[in-house]
């Protein structure tokens, strides 16, 4: 009768440990990567905004308005996802046809030019661009609750028809990165300013 080799308990134990060990060292890198890929991104992105907001003050001698206010607006979502002159009433705008001070809110919810014979008599408070756009897509942030921000300095009063328009001097995109990567290899709050992107104190 010849006996039957297998493995013991033990050893069992031992390789589901070790299969175990190698899973948790594979997930944690494979997180640490993805986590790296999306900070590129962020990095990135940014600084497209940044291109395209240089572009703008060329072009207006003001950033953009954004809110016409203090209050912070976030890019990518609902109606802050083009880059273009517009129209709104809150900053003092004539007729329909007329070019925002400034190049406006500077920012809308679509790229479309619309043409002289579709703008309503009232559409100065419409939103939209009055001109090509100077960047056509402003991308979300690559997780769900993350943001990119922006404010303008040196504006208009918020909602204050009346105030006078001022051009905006300067900017800050506030975002985050979840662990870093390159020269920028901290965790946590970032701005981008017309002088480079610093970490946030």
């Amino acid at each position: 009768m010849t006996k039957q080799k297998g493995f013991t308990l033990v050893e069992l134990l031992v390789a589901v440990g070790i299969i175990g060990v190698l899973a948790s060292v594979s997930l944690v890198s494979i997180n640490s990567v993805r986590s790296k890929a999306r900070d590129a991104k962020r990095i990135s992105e940014v600084q497209e905004l940044q291109k395209g907001l240089e572009t703008f003050y060329s072009s207006n001698g003001s950033y953009p308005l954004g809110n016409a206010g203090a209050a912070k607006i976030t890019l990518g979502e609902g109606n802050y996802i083009t880059m273009c002159n517009t129209n709104n009433s809150l900053i003092a705008e004539a007729a329909a046809t007329a070019a925002s001070p400034y190049g406006g809110y500077g920012f809308a919810a679509t790229d479309t030019v619309p043409t002289a014979a579709t703008i309503p008599a009232a559409a100065a408070n419409d939103g939209k661009c009055r001109s090509a756009s100077y960047m056509k897509k402003i991308n979300k942030d690559p997780i769900k609750d993350g943001k990119y921000e922006y404010q303008a300095g040196t504006c208009a009063q918020a909602g204050d028809p009346a105030a006078s328009v001022s051009p905006c001097a300067t900017y800050e995109i506030f975002f985050s990165l979840e662990g870093g990567t390159g020269s920028f290899n901290q965790p946590g709050a970032y701005k981008a300013t017309p002088n480079g992107i610093e970490k946030v104190i």
